[in-house]
């Protein structure tokens, strides 16, 4: 077996380990929250939420102030999100990237980046659905919309830190490149 066939097994077994692990610690961080729409009047529950306690205001003016500012973070993980999705995305596909001589070996981040990217848009599209659902039927579980949008914010910020490692990585095989020009 060359050693080209080689290390692109060993890329692919990378890109399959990272994925795994990536979806393994969402299932896992996931799981307490345990979100499922059930009874007849489909409400939203959660088992994550009878082992916390919440701070729930006590006044509907302070209720309806901490819903404005849970749907701004909301908003706010969801706009930087779908930002830093489409700049990997442009970074990968770009043709300057292949030119940079690690062999591609920095792709590999690119598996957690989007698995916990991708986790926490959808624990953003939960939000929203639990919050359009409790403002139509005048029924707020604030617990609920505490722990989704914690989740939410979990996930974009694991995302951080393969996004950081990439980052890192993309950054010194360029500059190395650029060093390699001169």
């Amino acid at each position: 077996m060359s050693s080209i066939t080689c290390c692109r097994l060993l890329k692919i077994f990378g890109f399959i380990l990272l994925t795994s692990i990536s979806i393994s610690i969402v299932l896992s961080k996931a799981n307490p929250i345990l979100i499922q729409i059930s009874g007849p009047d489909n409400t939203i529950k959660s088992n994550y939420s009878k082992k916390t306690t919440h701070m729930i205001p006590g006044k509907l003016k302070n209720f309806e102030k901490a819903l404005e500012r849970m749907n701004d973070t909301n908003n706010l993980i969801i706009n930087w999100a779908i930002l830093l999705l489409g700049g990997i995305i442009a970074i990968t596909i770009t043709p300057k990237s292949e030119n940079i001589k690690d062999d591609n070996w920095g792709l590999l981040f690119i598996s957690p980046i989007l698995v916990f990217l991708c986790a926490s848009l959808y624990f953003a599209s939960i939000y929203k659905q639990a919050l359009t659902f409790q403002t139509a039927t005048s029924r707020y579980n604030f617990p609920i919309l505490n722990d989704v949008l914690y989740v939410q914010v979990l996930f974009f910020k694991y995302g951080l830190i393969p996004l950081l490692l990439f980052s890192l990585w993309y950054l010194i095989w360029r500059l190395l490149k650029i060093r390699d020009i001169k």
